[in-house]
């Protein structure tokens, strides 16, 4: 307040009208965002969280979980283990499907094993930490020379076991601390690395296939990679994303009776690892897809049992019937097909071209008890029209190379490459040909030409060569028949070449023997220790002055000393005299050098 009686303040609220409205006055503080991009921006959040999944978590292939107190720990081609809650204890059952070959038995389990493996030499169980209580892995062989072969080892209480793998040679664990730990099967710790966000594993021979998070989960991708690892050499053989179905979890990860990496997701589509021998080239390939099986094609003479064939008039009632009969069968076949679409397959194995498993067709998720009988289903790779005769051939031919060319490099790789082997990879081979002669037979009756042609470049032998061009000249293809005759002619080069180069390589290793068995001529063995002798002792004397620079002319002198005695010795050695071995030669070269160098230490003394 001044003297007036009047405030220092400004009056602000004097100024404004009492009758305007707020809208003919400008804010002086506005907002940086508008009440719709607020919303805008919260809408793109929400939607960000919302495409955000849930990560799989760790889980141990062929294990269920615990239903009316049992549950399986371990399923696969050897048999399976299962647990049994009896309120105070578990007890684990092992049970193996040959029985000749190995025992089953039975335990009490105090710990309460949550994993397992089962191996041909023995059976690996682990149990991750609870209640302050630490993880614990635990071996148990089947045949042990020794009074105890079984081992356990105990982790500390902050690293818990997500998952375990077991194979013919070793053992690898996971840990919580993204610890990948490596054991020998008598219990000896061979390595340690780290490996975060693994999802489970799988161990054959000497491989180990790893899943884990390569981030996460987006849109309904799990994100998922994987790396073949090679436990004795210690490095990565394949490392790439794992490409399971969209919106699907990881199901299931394993080899194959034969070693073939293998995969299964939660929409039913079964993957192989092609390749996966050859270095950093391997790709994952669908054979199978659970959801999508397309029965056989039917044949020829399936088609025509509707058709008369001892009458040649035929009767409308009777086509009708035919037509009420057919569309019986569909409506069937398309209901046995949406009750297929609801069955869960439970995959355990793979055997060659097969997947075992169990179908689960009333509802369930788990393998009912005791254990069901295995179900086997054929590969059947995702090709289009598979309905069609063609489809289904080519479906068979690239089944059939698919699998030649895994047994081949894994028995390459085992060098197992001997003449029962040859001899079963010829037959699968004469099997693709033989599909080959089917889909050519077909193009050149539908004259289709070049198709019958590039079919004709796939097959490798003369023999099935000469079928295909004997089918052209059936249906009257001259110009077909003229190429395919080409081909045949180029083929037979290449096996004259190969043949060549088979004889001139045997040629080149026989050569090389003999000459190494073969004594040298006397008048070659006197050059050859003459040429010897003169380089050495240039060199020497090269050596010496170098070393020695005040005694150049002394070694000069004792070089030319030494080049007479050598060239008076050497006319010993005449025409007349025996071959001379290379073993002797080398001697009398040594024993030269031994003399020369002390005649030389005594010309230097003096």
């Amino acid at each position: 307040m001044d003297v007036n009686g009047t405030s220092d303040k400004f009056d602000f609220e004097s100024i404004l009208d009492k009758d305007a409205g707020l809208d003919d006055y400008v804010a002086v503080d506005k907002p940086r965002y508008s009440p719709k991009k607020k919303q805008q921006q919260r809408q793109i959040i929400i939607h960000e969280e919302s495409s955000i999944a849930e990560l799989q978590p760790p889980f141990q292939p062929g294990s269920s979980v615990m239903k009316n107190s049992r549950r399986y720990l371990a399923v696969n081609w050897l048999g399976c283990i299962h647990s049994v809650n009896n309120t105070t204890f578990h007890s684990v059952n092992v049970e193996y499907n040959n029985k000749t070959q190995f025992r089953g038995y039975n335990f009490r389990d105090d710990i309460g094993y949550t994993m397992a493996c089962l191996g041909t030499h023995g059976v690996l169980f682990a149990v991750g930490s609870d209640n302050g209580n630490p993880s614990i892995l635990y071996y148990k062989p089947n045949n042990s020379w020794g009074p105890k072969g079984e081992w356990m080892k105990t982790l500390p209480i902050d690293e818990e076991i997500i998952a375990i793998a077991l194979s013919d040679q070793s053992i690898a664990i996971a840990t919580s601390n993204n610890y990948l730990r490596f054991f020998s099967l008598n219990g000896f710790q061979d390595y340690i690395f780290a490996f975060p966000s693994i999802v489970c594993m799988a161990a054959y021979n000497n491989l180990l296939l790893v899943a884990y998070h390569l981030s996460i989960a987006h849109k309904g991708s799990q994100n998922l990679g994987y790396v073949l690892y090679d436990m004795h050499d210690r490095g990565d053989i394949q490392k790439d994303f794992l490409p399971i179905s969209k919106e699907s979890t990881l199901k299931w990860l394993g080899f194959s009776e034969e070693g073939l990496p293998t995969m299964f997701d939660s929409k039913g589509v079964l993957y192989i690892l092609h390749d996966h021998r050859v270095y950093k080239q391997a790709r994952w390939v669908p054979v199978l897809d659970t959801a999508n099986i397309v029965k056989e094609p039917k044949s020829d003479a399936d088609s025509s049992k509707s058709l008369k064939r001892n009458s040649d008039v035929i009767d409308l009632d009777d086509i009708s019937e035919n037509k009420a009969e057919k569309d019986e069968e569909k409506e069937i076949e398309e209901k046995e097909r949406e009750k297929e679409k609801e069955w869960i397959y439970w995959p355990v194995a793979v055997m060659e071209s097969k997947l075992m498993c169990f179908i689960l067709k009333y509802g369930d998720d788990v393998p009912r008890y005791p254990r069901p009988a295995y179900d086997e289903v054929n590969w059947q790779i995702p090709l289009l029209h598979l309905d069609n005769k063609n489809g289904h051939y080519e479906e068979r031919w690239m089944r059939e190379s698919i699998i030649s060319s895994f047994q081949y490099q894994e028995a390459k790789a085992k060098n197992e490459l001997n003449e029962e082997k040859i001899i079963q990879l010829k037959k699968k081979e004469r099997n693709a040909n033989k599909i080959i002669i089917e889909l050519i037979m077909m193009a050149v009756s539908e004259e289709k030409y070049e198709r019958a042609l590039d079919l004709a470049k796939l097959l490798n032998s003369v023999r099935f060569l000469e079928s295909a061009l004997k089918i052209a000249e059936f249906y009257r293809a001259p110009n077909l028949a003229e190429k395919i005759n080409k081909l045949k002619s180029e083929k037979i080069r290449e096996k004259e070449r190969s043949i060549s180069r088979r004889q001139g390589r045997k040629n080149t290793l026989s050569n090389r023997a003999t000459s190494y068995s073969q004594p040298l001529a006397s008048t070659d063995a006197s050059t050859y220790v003459s040429d010897l002798n003169h380089n050495n002792m240039s060199e020497s004397s090269q050596y010496e002055g170098r070393q020695i620079p005040s005694l150049k002319r002394s070694a000069k002198d004792t070089n030319d000393e030494k080049k007479q005695e050598d060239n008076d010795d050497l006319p010993k050695l005449k025409k007349s005299a025996p071959p001379i071995s290379s073993y002797f030669l080398k001697s009398t070269f040594f024993l030269r050098k031994k003399v020369c160098s002390i005649k030389k230490n005594l010309l230097l003394n003096k």
